[in-house]
C-alpha cells in the first residue's frame, strides 16, 4: 500500500508539472515571445514570412560588416564535444589568427560557446575558466527512480545554473551593445510542437536591456543545449491574435546539426556582389571520419554506434549543402572537425579530465595552424583505425 501512494504521488506530481498552456493554431509566424516583437526570430521559409525575412538577413551582412570582410562562424552541436571549439577559439586568439566576426550561429553546445565567439577574446579568461575550474560534471545528475515518471532522464537545474553562472547581466548587456553596431548572434531551437527550427537573433534580445531580454537570452540557451529525453524541454510563453501559449523547445541540434543563416533557398540579387568572397568558418565538434571497429552484439552497444553513424551522416549531408550554397554565391567554406584518430568519449561524458583534454587538444590544433581544412578534404577523412573505438556508452550514465 505504501509503494502504491509512493507511485501514484509521482503519477500527479509529474501531470501537474505538465500543465501548460496549449499551442495555438496560429502559423507560428504570427506568434511572438510575451514582450517582443516578432522579429526576435526566425521561423523558417515554410511560413509565409520566411522568405522575406531570409531576404532581410542577407541584406544586413554587408551593412554589418561596414566595408571589411563578410565572416560567418557556424558552431555545431556536440555535448561535451563543445570543449574541442572552445579550445579551437582561445587557440586562434593566442595565434592572432581570430576573426571578429559579423555572424555568429551556434545549436546545442555551440549555443553556449556563440556568444563568446560573438564578444571575441575578451572574454577568453571566462571562457577558459568554464573547462579549468567550473565543473560540467553535475549536468548529468539523475533525480532517482522519479524520472522514470519525468520528462527526462536528468534533472534540468544544473543545466539553468550553468547557464545562469556564465551569462550575467554583464556579458548580456555587453552583446546587445555589440549587436547594436549590426553583427548577428543567432542561435537555433526545436519547436517540437511544430517540428520545426526555430533560429533565435540573441543580438537583438540582448539590446533590448531589460530584465526580460535577459531571461529570454538564458532560455533560449537552455533550451537549444537541452538534448531531448536527457533534459527537460523549456516552455517558452508566446502571444498571437488569438491568445497565449506556451511552445516546448529542446535542442537545435534535433533539427540541425549546424546553420550559417536561416534560409539557403536564394540570395537576394541585389546583396549578391557584396558577399562575394564571404568567408564561412564551421567548427564541428565532432568526427566526420569513419571509425572502423567491431562492434560488440550488444544492444546498448548497436544503439549507441546507431547514434553515431547517424549523426555523422547528417553532419556530413550539411557540410555539402553548405559547400554547394557557398560555391554557388562565390563564398568560401572552412571547415574544422575532431580527428578521426582522436580517442574521443561520447557527448555526454563530462568528466573535467575528458573536457580539458579535448579543450587543449582544439588550441594546440588552432595553435599550430591544423585547425581549418576545405570541405572537400574534411568528407574525404574516411579513415579507418585499427583497434576498437573508445568511445563510452552515452547509456551507462543512466541510473
Amino acid at each position: 500500500m505504501r509503494v502504491f501512494c509512493i507511485v501514484t504521488t509521482l503519477l500527479l506530481t509529474a501531470c501537474a508539472s505538465g500543465a501548460r498552456r496549449p499551442v495555438s493554431a496560429s502559423p507560428s509566424d504570427t506568434l511572438a515571445p510575451t514582450g517582443f516583437p516578432a522579429t526576435v526570430r526566425y521561423v523558417g521559409v515554410a511560413h509565409r514570412s520566411g522568405e522575406a525575412r531570409s531576404a532581410e538577413f542577407w541584406q544586413r551582412l554587408p551593412v554589418a560588416a561596414d566595408g571589411g570582410a563578410i565572416t560567418i562562424l557556424a558552431l555545431s552541436g556536440g555535448g561535451g564535444h563543445g570543449a574541442f571549439s572552445a579550445g579551437a577559439l582561445i587557440g586562434l586568439s593566442e595565434r592572432a589568427d581570430r576573426p571578429q566576426f559579423t555572424v555568429v550561429t551556434g545549436v546545442s553546445a555551440g549555443a553556449l560557446l556563440a556568444p563568446f565567439a560573438f564578444m571575441g577574446s575578451a572574454w577568453d579568461e571566462q571562457l577558459t575558466t568554464l573547462f579549468r575550474r567550473w565543473c560540467c560534471e553535475q549536468l548529468m545528475r539523475s533525480p532517482g527512480p522519479a524520472w522514470l515518471f519525468r520528462a527526462s532522464v536528468y534533472e534540468g537545474k544544473p543545466l539553468v545554473q550553468l547557464v545562469d553562472r556564465l551569462f550575467s547581466d554583464a556579458m548580456i548587456e555587453a552583446v546587445g551593445e555589440e549587436a547594436s553596431r549590426g553583427r548577428l548572434l543567432l542561435v537555433a531551437t526545436t519547436n517540437l510542437d511544430t517540428q520545426d527550427i526555430v533560429i533565435w537573433d540573441l543580438g537583438l534580445i540582448a539590446a533590448q536591456h531589460t530584465d526580460a531580454g535577459r531571461r529570454l537570452f538564458r532560455q533560449v540557451l537552455v533550451a537549444s543545449a537541452s538534448y531531448p529525453g536527457l533534459l527537460p524541454p523549456t516552455l517558452i510563453r508566446v502571444e498571437g491574435l488569438d491568445g497565449v501559449y506556451d511552445e516546448m523547445h529542446i535542442d537545435g541540434a534535433a533539427t540541425a546539426p549546424f546553420f550559417i543563416a536561416p534560409d539557403l533557398s536564394e540570395i537576394p540579387p541585389g546583396v549578391r556582389d557584396a558577399l562575394r568572397g564571404a568567408r564561412i568558418y564551421v567548427l564541428l565538434n565532432r568526427q566526420l571520419a569513419v571509425r572502423g571497429s567491431t562492434i560488440p552484439d550488444r544492444k546498448l552497444q548497436i544503439t549507441r554506434t546507431s547514434f553515431s553513424a547517424n549523426q555523422r551522416a547528417l553532419a556530413r549531408t550539411t557540410v555539402e549543402v553548405h559547400a554547394a550554397f557557398a560555391q554557388r554565391y562565390g563564398m568560401t567554406v572552412s571547415i574544422a572537425s575532431i580527428p578521426g584518430d582522436y580517442p574521443l568519449q561520447m557527448p555526454f561524458d563530462f568528466r573535467t579530465d575528458v573536457l580539458e583534454r579535448l579543450f587543449d587538444y582544439g588550441k594546440q590544433r588552432a595553435l599550430t595552424g591544423q585547425l581549418w581544412t576545405t570541405p572537400e578534404r574534411a568528407l574525404g577523412q574516411e579513415e579507418r583505425l585499427d583497434g576498437p573505438a573508445c568511445e563510452t556508452d552515452m547509456l551507462t550514465n543512466v541510473r
